[in-house]
């Protein structure tokens, strides 16, 4: 099961870099959801690297949105929310 234990930065900007912490993410890379804090206006990270227990990527230029307020991970057998507090 894919636990989220930290994401680093708290709060993001377009063209920053995340990584999310934590374990059962697997070795096949899913993708990541940002869902900004003011809404249900979200974006994928573009990520950069996928392991087990760390995914880092950057938040796409194109985003108009600051902040984040759940980062979503989804792999390959399942989702995991992580509110961003």
């Amino acid at each position: 099961m894919a636990n989220i234990q930290v994401v680093v930065p708290d709060t993001a900007s377009p063209g920053d870099a995340i990584s999310i912490h934590g374990s059962g993410f697997g070795t096949t890379p899913g993708h990541v959801e940002i869902r900004v804090p003011s809404g249900m206006n979200s974006v994928n990270l573009v990520v950069t690297s996928w392991s087990d227990t760390r995914i880092e990527g950057t938040v796409p230029a194109s985003d108009t949105n600051t902040g984040l307020g759940e980062v979503v991970v989804v792999t390959v057998n399942q989702t995991s929310v992580f509110t961003v507090t």
